[in-house]
């Protein structure tokens, strides 16, 4: 954690201190951008450290983390609204998120360009309208987020969201997959806030969803995303054996290892990400 100095102050110079910290760890510890930090200041950390992430490359992987965590969550989205209420797409799915910073905004974009419903919240009034410009998102305040109608709360801003007051009815998906923060310890460490505020019927219904979701051995997936890699383990940069385009259909086998299905596809056997396959 960074403690901003009150009042103006050397960023620069913030951030280069903060470099030489990371290098004292000797690697037991890897930066990269989080709340509040940019891609300029990573490359002044990496002035002083190699062992900061989240550095731009020209044609390679790297740079601002938000867009595809981003992604993460608008895919999550799509899953969970796929369980529960056993609809294809997100068109008319009211969704509330939760802050508009870099990862928010660029969800609210996933989110309009797939036809929900957006309810949104910020403490930076600027970005809320923009929000409402942008996507025709209707703007509430930061303490009615959480209880807003909606079908899928999107929690995007700081942890601590989730607690047994939480409003129930809704599908948190947004958290579970790539919105970090202490979002998914708190649901963990409370089992209250899965069960305690659901009836037996919501509790019943839920399991069902889930099953039904899941994919059983000799299934026929589909690829979710254009570019989806087929590798040759079950683990990323094991090799490639093939790359599937959106809808390209794959058999599994009946094997998860790692958040990988082991599938046949036209080229073989291989692995896949289990988020980015579903049943067609």
């Amino acid at each position: 954690m960074i403690l901003k100095p009150p009042g103006d102050f050397d960023r620069a110079a913030l951030f280069a201190a903060f470099g030489r910290a990371v290098q004292s760890l000797a690697g037991a510890y890897i930066t990269a951008e989080d709340v509040g930090t940019t891609t300029a200041d990573m490359r002044v950390v990496q002035r002083r450290t190699a062992f900061v992430s989240g550095i731009p490359r020209d044609g390679a992987f790297g740079g601002d983390p938000s867009p595809k965590t981003a992604w993460g969550v608008f895919v999550a989205i799509e899953a969970g609204v796929q369980q529960q209420f056993k609809r294809a797409s997100l068109e008319g799915v009211s969704v509330a998120v939760q802050g508009l910073g870099s990862v928010g905004m660029h969800l609210a974009q996933h989110l309009h360009l797939a036809g929900t419903k957006l309810v949104v919240a910020d403490v930076n009034v600027a970005r809320a309208e923009e929000a409402r410009e942008r996507f025709g998102a209707e703007v509430v305040g930061v303490d009615e987020i959480a209880a807003a109608p909606a079908d899928v709360f999107a929690p995007c801003a700081l942890g601590a969201v989730l607690n047994a007051n939480t409003n129930e009815g809704k599908v948190i998906t947004a958290s579970f997959l790539d919105n970090w923060n202490n979002i998914v310890r708190a649901v963990r460490d409370n089992p209250s806030l899965v069960q305690a505020k659901a009836g037996k019927a919501s509790q019943a219904n839920a399991a069902q969803s889930v099953q039904a979701g899941a994919a059983a051995e000799g299934d026929v997936m589909v690829a979710k995303i254009a570019g989806a890699k087929v590798l040759r383990l079950p683990q990323d940069g094991s090799g490639e054996l093939m790359t599937l385009g959106k809808a390209d259909e794959v058999l599994y086998l009946g094997e998860e290892k790692n958040g990988f299905l082991k599938v046949t596809a036209a080229k073989g056997d291989g692995w896949v990400k289990k988020v980015l396959l579903k049943k067609p």
